[in-house]
């Protein structure tokens, strides 16, 4: 998997700067992200709304959080999938800080650089 942009950096990129984030997905939320539709012109999330999306269950919803922690992302990934993409930095905002997260519109572009199986269930 491509090495993923440390939380400083990611933090004080430039809006039009590349970054590569991961995440973890169960099997539905991988067929989800299959089809949605994204807009060059989405803003990233405000605060409230980045803070409203915690703990968001549906198939992504109207928010997606990434991490910038490869641990995080595979305990995400268990019994799934564990993607990493490449997202501009105007598309997010600052999510959860205990998961070292980022969030973004689920209509926000990014491209999967890489997916993999996550670990078993035990």
């Amino acid at each position: 998997m491509p090495h993923l942009t440390s939380e400083d950096n990611v933090a004080s990129a430039d809006a039009d700067s590349d970054v590569i984030l991961a995440r973890g997905l169960s099997t539905m939320q991988m067929r989800a992200l299959a089809q949605r539709q994204t807009d060059e012109a989405t803003a990233a999330p405000t605060e409230d709304e980045a803070i409203a999306q915690v703990g968001e269950m549906p198939c992504f919803g109207t928010m997606i959080e990434f991490t910038t922690n490869q641990t995080v992302a595979n305990q995400f990934g268990t019994g799934g999938y564990v993607i990493t993409v490449r997202i501009k930095r105007k598309y997010l905002t600052k999510g959860s800080v205990s998961e070292a997260g980022w969030i973004c519109r689920a209509t926000a572009p990014f491209e999967v650089e890489d997916t993999k199986r996550g670990r078993g269930f035990l």
